[in-house]
């Protein structure tokens, strides 16, 4: 997983077909375990990975609507499509990567 500032973050995300950004914190014993299931996860399907530590760089919790942590937002062309956070559901995330939504669709049908 690479980490880039949140300005750099924001515009990889918004280039990029799909891509997974993983939120994370210094002292999280689960973000930690959780982080090499969710890379292996990633480079199974070639995905464009990304992790910011919400610690570190505190304004991402703010941007991304993240509460708690570790979280996963799943993109596609630079929207969102799906999300996890603090129990990470690695066949749910799998089947999601699997089926991201073409570049034109109507993201207010997904969230109906």
């Amino acid at each position: 997983m690479n980490t880039y500032p949140l300005a750099q973050t924001l515009e990889i995300i918004a280039n990029t077909p799909q891509a997974l950004l993983y939120l994370s914190g210094t002292n999280c014993g689960v973000c930690h375990a959780m982080k090499p299931r969710v890379q292996a996860l990633a480079a199974t399907h070639a995905l464009t990975v990304l992790e910011i530590n919400v610690r570190e760089q505190t304004e991402a919790a703010a941007v991304f609507e993240v509460l708690t942590i570790p979280a996963v937002l799943l993109y596609a062309h630079g929207k969102e499509y799906h999300r996890q956070a603090r129990f990470i559901d690695l066949q749910a995330l799998e089947k999601q990567i699997k089926q991201p939504p073409l570049e034109h669709t109507d993201y207010a049908e997904i969230f109906k």
